[in-house]
């Protein structure tokens, strides 16, 4: 995992215009699926581990504005 966690941030890195544009589609897909369709508890937890290492490497700077979290208060 650590290994394509660096390889993701590299390429990043290097191809900004590129390469983030896919890699933020399927971060905010990820996303959907935790809510709406449920995923696998390892999965969702390596993909939380991974997106965490993923900002701190780019000094936590995403398209925040773009998030929002639907609370359902019953």
């Amino acid at each position: 995992m650590i290994y394509y966690g660096s390889v993701i941030t590299e390429l990043c890195k290097l191809s900004p215009n590129t390469v983030a544009p896919p890699v933020g589609r399927a971060v905010r897909k990820l996303f959907t699926m935790l809510g709406a369709e449920g995923l696998d508890s390892e999965i969702s937890r390596r993909a939380a581990e991974w997106f965490a290492v993923h900002l701190s490497n780019f000094g936590f700077q995403w398209m925040w504005k773009e998030w929002y979290v639907q609370l359902a208060i019953s």
